[in-house]
């Protein structure tokens, strides 16, 4: 629950500190660049997904390992593999379906 209420802590500094640029942009291109990987996965509610998801990851792991620094390890792995492959798929996957 802390690893959640951290990282919209995170998202709330993140969105306060790029509000600067968004509007210094053009109103086309802020609307497009939102939906890109990077500052999707900054903003709203998908960081405390992420934070939810690595420690349910994190959890099963450690049940299924037993140890403590391969867990982590594997979690530290398996959730990059995951989100940086998933939301990269997904992105271009979308943006082709909407083109």
């Amino acid at each position: 629950m802390t690893a959640v209420a951290v990282a919209e802590l995170a998202t709330v500094v993140a969105a306060w500190w790029s509000e600067p640029t968004e509007q210094a942009a053009a109103a086309e291109a802020a609307r497009s660049a939102r939906l890109e990987p990077l500052p999707f996965a900054a903003r709203g509610i998908v960081p405390m997904g992420y934070a939810a998801f690595a420690f349910a990851l994190g959890v099963t792991f450690g049940v299924v390992v037993r140890r403590t620094l391969p867990a982590m390890a594997i979690t530290t792995g398996v959730f990059a593999v995951l989100s940086l492959g998933l939301s990269g798929f997904l992105f271009y996957w979308v943006r082709r379906r909407l083109s």
